[in-house]
């Protein structure tokens, strides 16, 4: 009975959110239109995108290609002195020149054999010929990343406004110009965070005074949760309380934001750059791409969450289910049955000790309480 009424909830449910995301996956209807106008108005992003392109770094790029967060297609833009074999300059051509592109291609070795090659000056037809793309059923559906690779920054933004001017929203463009080895595998620094951690960080337990006054005059920094699943995720199987959300898809473009416009857009302050943040999403991966983006903003003090919402265990309301996808017809399942636990305050310490996270109380404070 319970399994009944839980797949009754998950189907209506599911309905629900599919006319709610028709409203407001970008590029839909106003919704889309009104992050996109956010976006232009964004003073302080100008340098990170252009009317609504985001600019990943090459660190992004690589984590992405790596670990898979989300759907995506690499395009890598060919500087139009490299033709194809053939004498052709279109998309489907370009991806047959095996020796030419190696030789013109600044991306490493590994994401050369994951993007798709396309001529600058054939970017325009590729929409024609989405094939070119390694889509075997067409072109790449609209919740889609696209990223545009080029030597030059202009040549990606010229790639990726294509791709907007043909629907797609969730475009991005990287320059490969003059990147070394090292920038490409910067994703290495990414710092993790367990369960216990974050429990303590969001006031489920306190940090234990010994009988010798060990921690008296101790305490915790403010950290913001960042929720980077989708929001059907997050409305079906509930979020970790005290948290805050953007979809990984839209975190690059929203850390472009201006403070005001980004309160306006997701309905939190804005990370400043000393601000501890916390990353999450349904295992980890997510997460951990959403980490890169986040300090490729500039905020410094950024965590990844590594147990994810799946591995949460000390709130029902919090559920750990399987991957699944509206837009793809994978419909949402019953979550899965875990006990739950106490937060084990000490195992939180220690997490918390180990990362810096324990911080003395102002002095003035310490000395009046001891």
């Amino acid at each position: 009975m319970l399994a009944a009424k839980f797949g009754g909830l998950l189907g209506a449910a599911a309905c629900a959110l599919g006319l709610w995301l028709a409203r407001h996956t970008p590029g839909s209807t106003s919704g889309g239109r009104d992050a996109q106008q956010h976006e232009g108005e964004a003073t302080g992003g100008s340098r990170k995108q252009e009317r609504g392109v985001c600019v990943l770094s090459p660190a992004a790029v690589q984590l992405l290609v790596e670990i898979q967060p989300v759907r995506h297609v690499l395009v890598e833009l060919l500087h139009p002195s490299a033709p194809a074999s053939d004498g052709s300059t279109t998309a489907a051509a370009a991806t047959a020149n095996g020796p030419t592109r190696a030789s013109s291609s600044l991306l490493p070795r590994h994401l050369t054999a994951a993007a798709a090659p396309v001529p600058q000056d054939a970017v325009r037809a590729l929409w024609e010929d989405p094939a070119s793309l390694g889509q075997a059923g067409g072109a790449p559906a609209r919740g889609t990343v696209l990223v545009f690779a080029a030597e030059e920054l202009a040549a990606a933004f010229a790639g990726a406004r294509a791709a907007t001017g043909a629907g797609y929203q969730r475009v991005a463009a990287v320059a490969t110009g003059g990147v070394s080895p090292s920038q490409w595998s910067a994703a290495a620094h990414l710092t993790y965070i367990g369960r216990h951690g974050v429990a303590m960080l969001m006031g489920y337990t306190s940090p234990a005074v010994g009988a010798d006054g060990a921690h008296a005059h101790m305490s915790l920094p403010h950290a913001t949760l960042l929720d980077v699943r989708r929001h059907d995720e997050r409305a079906l199987y509930g979020g970790i309380p005290g948290s805050v959300h953007v979809p990984v898809e839209a975190l690059a473009s929203a850390l472009s934001l201006a403070p005001d416009a980004f309160e306006a857009a997701h309905h939190f302050p804005k990370p400043s750059p000393d601000d501890l943040v916390i990353v999450y999403s349904r295992t980890g991966r997510r997460a951990a791409w959403g980490a890169q983006l986040a300090s490729d903003a500039g905020l410094s003090r950024v965590l990844v969450y590594k147990h994810g919402s799946n591995g949460w265990r000390f709130d029902s309301s919090v559920k750990s289910y399987k991957e699944f996808s509206l837009t793809e017809g994978a419909g949402p399942q019953e979550p899965d049955i875990v006990p739950l636990e106490q937060p084990d305050g000490g195992a939180g310490e220690r997490e918390l000790a180990a990362l810096g996270l324990l911080l003395p109380l102002p002095s003035s404070t310490s000395s009046e309480a001891g």
